[in-house]
């Protein structure tokens, strides 16, 4: 299973969001250190993953597709397995700065955030030939990164 890196929550847990930004009193026209206010952040559209999984579909490469929004990365990556398990490397999972900051300032546990949020994952291809679509990802010069996030068991 191979991860594309999200532009943001996407539509991941913005009742939660809000609730937190409330709560916490956290001034969203703010930077916070992520180089651009975090309400920018948070409004990031939607990143569009059609043109770099079609050419993968062509060739063959990809067995299921699991776009990662609400219900969180578990519970998407698990649809796609008709029955079967999937095992997520949690560890290499690459969640963007400003999703760690809602995160830790709204007191949310892992257990939480893998359910309800992309934790920094938009879109998970599920392949039998992990190598050559990792080698076909590198040659579309995506401006955005991608990496093995774990496997069908």
């Amino acid at each position: 299973m191979v991860a594309l890196e999200s532009s943001g929550f996407h539509s991941n847990g913005y009742s939660l969001i809000r609730k937190i930004l409330k709560d916490k009193e956290i001034d969203p026209t703010k930077d916070y250190g992520f180089g651009r206010p975090l309400v920018d952040l948070l409004l990031e559209p939607t990143r569009i993953y059609c043109h770099v999984v079609y050419p993968l579909i062509e060739k063959g490469l990809v067995k299921a597709l699991s776009h990662v929004r609400g219900g969180g990365i578990v519970e998407n990556t698990l649809r796609v397995t008709m029955g079967r398990g999937v095992k997520l490397f949690k560890e290499k999972i690459k969640t963007q700065e400003f999703m760690k900051f809602i995160i830790k300032e709204g007191n949310v546990s892992e257990e939480e955030a893998m359910r309800v949020f992309n934790m920094g994952v938009g879109m998970v291809i599920t392949t039998n030939n992990e190598d050559r679509l990792l080698e076909e990802l590198k040659n579309q010069n995506l401006d955005y990164d991608f990496y093995l996030v774990g496997k069908v068991v």
